[in-house]
């Protein structure tokens, strides 16, 4: 659905993040990395897919290279988070990376799905906290810290 809203304007979707990987503890959110053609489109984009029921989440700079994150709640459905980032990005790239040696080396894979339930417990369900946990880990990963 997404492909046909953006008109051509994407290059790349991928399926990336511990649900695209068998085995892999996961929250339930699919999210998808949505590579643009062109950094000019973004705000086309963003109104396409807010009409076929995606809402922004966050604009943010937060992730190195994401432009906007959009969610659809999917009643009934797992939710759906689109990562939505220029031409030629290293998030996109990461995250194929990441994906892959998940899908490929076990050990990592379960090593990351108990850092992410140590997390949660840690947190007491505060899911800012989490996710600053689970991004000071990525961050380690890309050699930011």
């Amino acid at each position: 659905m997404v492909w046909q809203c953006a008109e051509g304007r994407i290059g790349r979707v991928e399926h990336i993040g511990a649900t695209s990987v068998p085995q892999m503890v996961s929250r339930p959110l699919v999210d998808l990395a949505v590579e643009l053609e062109q950094i000019s489109d973004l705000n086309d984009i963003v109104l396409l897919l807010r009409g076929i029921g995606y809402r922004v989440d966050r604009e943010t700079q937060a992730v190195d290279g994401v432009l906007a994150l959009l969610v659809h709640p999917r009643p009934s459905r797992t939710p759906t988070a689109l990562w939505v980032v220029p031409p030629k990005s290293s998030f996109f790239n990461l995250a194929i990376s990441h994906r892959t040696n998940w899908r490929d080396d076990a050990s990592t894979r379960d090593y990351l799905g108990l850092q992410k339930s140590e997390w949660y417990l840690d947190s007491q369900g505060d899911h800012e906290q989490y996710e600053q946990r689970k991004r000071q880990y990525f961050d380690m990963l890309s050699g930011k810290t």
